[in-house]
């Protein structure tokens, strides 16, 4: 795992999916950020996302240049190797602190030493991990992504969780995340129903307000598309 990749990774602007796979290609990083061969399962079960879903964001990944194909794989099974693209600056990785040298307490002729990088690493991610946030899950990062969606459509704020948390996660969160798997969890398709759901109340002059309203017309949308789905495969 390199810390240096993933820390670039996290400085771009880009889809929470997007993002996702690509930290999961980071993680399997060397310090140069190249060495990447995780297989497509892996980055599926790290992310919780589909192996077609991983095929397809791989591949946008690779036209905006955040990974490059450094070696293809020859023969059954062998893993395509990449490294990370243009697109993603590696920078010098520094510690907060790191030029204090550590050294232990020593008797009298002995060899004051400074502990081993790595393990500074360690001890600093071990020491600060009661701060941190809670980790960001695949579906958090998409549901993130569809209030963004919903609140772009309707052209409204998005809301304050923290001044009406409970407002927010009966009229955003839960209708929204019912609709996202409605379309087995994929975040490109729920972001268009979701268009097409406000497009629709807004023409029938719907209220907002009541979240029952949102799924059925959610529903009824679904429903109507995939027999054309269907018609079309």
């Amino acid at each position: 795992m390199s810390v240096k990749a993933m820390a670039a990774v996290w400085d771009l602007k880009m889809s929470p999916s997007e993002k996702l796979v690509l930290l999961a290609f980071a993680d399997h990083a060397d310090h140069e950020g190249g060495n990447i061969y995780p297989g497509l399962d892996t980055i599926a079960e790290k992310t919780g996302y589909s192996r077609r879903q991983v095929i397809r964001i791989t591949q946008e990944l690779v036209s905006g240049k955040f990974l490059t194909v450094s070696a293809r794989g020859i023969g059954r099974g062998r893993p395509v190797h990449y490294r990370l693209g243009k697109s993603v600056k590696m920078s010098p990785f520094k510690l907060r602190g790191a030029e204090r040298r550590v050294t232990f307490e020593t008797k009298k002729g002995d060899i004051a030493m400074s502990p081993d990088p790595s393990l500074t690493i360690k001890e600093l991610k071990d020491s600060s991990s009661a701060t941190q946030a809670p980790p960001r899950t695949p579906l958090i990062l998409a549901m993130e992504q569809l209030e963004r969606t919903f609140a772009e459509a309707r052209n409204v704020p998005v809301p304050d969780w923290k001044k009406q948390p409970a407002a927010t996660n009966k009229l955003w969160r839960i209708p929204l995340k019912r609709i996202y798997h409605l379309c087995d969890d994929d975040l490109p398709t729920s972001e268009t129903v979701i268009r097409r759901v406000v497009s629709r109340m807004l023409e029938e002059r719907l209220t907002f307000s009541m979240p029952a309203q949102i799924l059925k017309t959610a529903e009824s949308f679904i429903a109507d598309r995939k027999p054309r789905q269907e018609r079309s495969g």
